[in-house]
């Protein structure tokens, strides 16, 4: 993810789906892929809320969130992103 985030900066669409990716390397590619209009978290069990409460501010392309089958994610990461800036 590092390495995507460092080289990829005009990345659109990224599905890291049924892996290991913890937040601290996906806030990164927030932070570095501005345009990211797609992210697909299914079955990402390492991903928590911190990742949208520390980097909505940085999604703001985002137009699709995946995230089936991630129970670490609660109502406080669609209440980050719905408070994003249009």
């Amino acid at each position: 993810i590092r390495v995507l985030a460092e080289s990829c900066p005009n990345l659109e669409r990224l599905s890291v789906s049924r892996t290991l990716v913890s937040a601290e390397p996906l806030l990164l590619l927030l932070k570095a892929c501005k345009n990211l209009a797609l992210l697909d978290l299914t079955g990402c069990g390492n991903v928590g809320d911190k990742l949208f409460v520390n980097g909505s501010q940085y999604c703001l392309k985002m137009e699709t969130l995946v995230c089936a089958s991630v129970a670490l994610l609660s109502g406080k990461c669609l209440a980050s992103l719905v408070r994003m800036p249009v």
